[in-house]
């Protein structure tokens, strides 16, 4: 069984790989939102969600290994 600080470090490095991908997603489509005038943010949505599907390969390849 790992110990507390091996395990906190583990999981917060899986948290920052999870968080980088959706926040890059939304950043962008927020951006390409912005850049075509668009009245709803369907790039945004787009984004976030091509993110969280990126974070998700990413946790599942982490613990495939």
């Amino acid at each position: 069984m790992p110990k507390l600080p091996d395990a906190l470090a583990q999981y917060g490095g899986l948290a920052f790989q999870m968080a980088v991908p959706i926040g890059l997603g939304a950043w962008v489509g927020h951006e390409l939102d912005a850049r075509m005038v668009l009245d709803r943010p369907w790039l945004t949505i787009a984004g976030l969600l091509l993110g969280l599907m990126m974070a998700m390969i990413l946790v599942w390849s982490r613990f495939r290994s």
